[in-house]
């Protein structure tokens, strides 16, 4: 039973590209164990964040795993990423985490380090990890430890209407060659035409600050290998905050305070201005894009992040999105590693889940999948392939310290900007101060 929480031709050729970036140092062995408890019937708690549709999906998997596993039973729960964040962190400060959750960067670095994941090494006779390539876990190993599996390589991605740009009588962008300054020009066009659209959704978050940032040649973390230390400066993110109040300025977005609440409001991206034909263009998590078209009952395009084809690096990157974790403190790790093994490894559960959590790390599961795409999946996997196609910086790992207030930390600044309560420089520069004054010793 799922709990919810809450305060309120195209594919295979897409397919066989991801493949240079999964199959490196992979074993084809795949296995599988059956559980072995001498206790009886088991109960694991299982919780992620996401929308209803996920959820739907989610248990699917979980039905199958329980008729291949008929003593273990998984009580699930989710919620909206941000309230999951909270209950999680209070879960874990009461020593009382679900036996199996999801995590992501870079939350889940504050959690290696604090002891609270389970080394699936250790119970290796239950989760298969040679079936996955090395390279998929390095953002989870830590001296030689491995704390996660990947549900899948993802992406972030903007995405447009055709639709609606078509009603509006704009022009779609050159998702080749578009600038910054032509998203805030484009989607104050599509305003003007269409008032009751906002041409672009307004970023509440850090992720468009990310690509900015990485466009410059920099990111959160330390760009040159170091193990302490911020990868950004305060002049890249103070333009930042200036484009932001171009875009606010243009009237081709919401107001800040409406962009905001909806953000707040968790309701998945069933529940977002793309899909409710209120907004032109947005960024999502690219394996997003069928939940998205389903709820909106039309098809979107992506584009390439603006600038990419100006800017001195490209600011795109494509690696795991999120980590399937086991609670180090659990009763029951074998059984938890064997649910684990299922999500991760089964053609079974991966036909159920399709892309919805990018695409699966194991190749085997990927090539079995070929026949059995939907639309939507091969465009997201033509995306995902578009860009490990191109010359991506690396993915630089945060300071555990630093990386733990991050989003919080720029969430808060961010609606000092929105709201006019600091100019971008002195965003920027309280941004920086408090991420520096958070670094791991400091």
């Amino acid at each position: 039973m799922i709990r919810m929480f809450s305060r309120t031709g195209a594919g295979a050729a897409a397919l066989a590209g991801i493949g240079v970036l999964i199959t490196a140092g992979c074993s084809t062995d795949a296995s599988s164990t059956e559980s072995s408890s001498d206790e009886g019937p088991v109960t694991l708690n299982f919780a992620w964040w996401g929308g209803d549709d996920r959820a739907a999906l989610q248990q699917e998997v979980i039905d199958a795993f329980e008729a291949e596993n008929p003593g273990i039973s998984i009580s699930a729960e989710y919620s909206n990423y941000d309230d999951f964040w909270t209950k999680l962190n209070t879960q874990a400060a009461a020593n009382d985490l679900p036996d199996i959750f999801t995590v992501i960067d870079p939350f889940m670095y504050d959690y290696i380090d604090n002891g609270r994941l389970l080394d699936l090494t250790t119970v290796s006779d239950a989760v298969d990890l040679e079936t996955i390539p090395e390279n998929l876990f390095s953002m989870v190993t830590k001296d030689g430890a491995v704390y996660g599996t990947p549900s899948g390589v993802a992406s972030f991605g903007v995405v447009a209407d055709p639709q609606i740009f078509n009603e509006a009588g704009v022009d779609l962008p050159d998702g080749d060659t578009w600038t910054w300054d032509d998203v805030v020009t484009t989607a104050g066009a599509v305003t003007a035409a269409t008032p009751e659209v906002a041409g672009f959704v307004l970023p509440t978050d850090s992720q468009v600050a990310s690509i900015w940032v990485r466009q410059q040649g920099e990111d959160w973390g330390p760009v040159d290998g170091s193990a302490q230390g911020l990868g950004f400066t305060v002049e890249s993110m103070a333009d930042y905050w200036s484009w932001v109040e171009d875009l606010v300025a243009s009237g081709g977005t919401q107001a800040p305070d409406a962009a905001i609440e909806a953000a707040s409001a968790g309701g998945g991206i069933e529940q977002s201005p793309l899909a409710l034909h209120t907004a032109a263009m947005g960024v999502i998590s690219a394996n997003q894009l069928g939940a998205l078209e389903e709820a909106a009952g039309r098809e979107f395009v992506f584009l390439n992040w603006p600038g990419e084809s100006q800017a001195p690096e490209l600011g795109a990157w494509a690696k795991p999105g999120t980590f399937y974790a086991v609670d180090a403190t659990t009763e029951h790790p074998e059984e938890a590693a064997l649910f684990v093994d299922f999500i991760t490894n089964s053609v079974d559960a991966a036909e159920v889940m399709g892309f919805e959590r990018g695409v699966q790390p194991n190749p085997e599961v990927v090539e079995a999948l070929q026949d059995s795409l939907t639309p939507a999946d091969q465009r997201f996997a033509d995306y995902i392939t578009s860009l490990t196609a191109m010359d991506l910086q690396p993915f630089h790992l945060q300071d555990t310290g630093a990386g733990s207030v991050q989003v919080s930390t720029f969430d808060e600044v961010n609606q000092e900007v929105l709201f006019g309560n600091q100019t971008p420089a002195e965003a920027a520069q309280s941004l920086y101060d408090q991420m520096e004054a958070a670094l791991s010793g400091s």
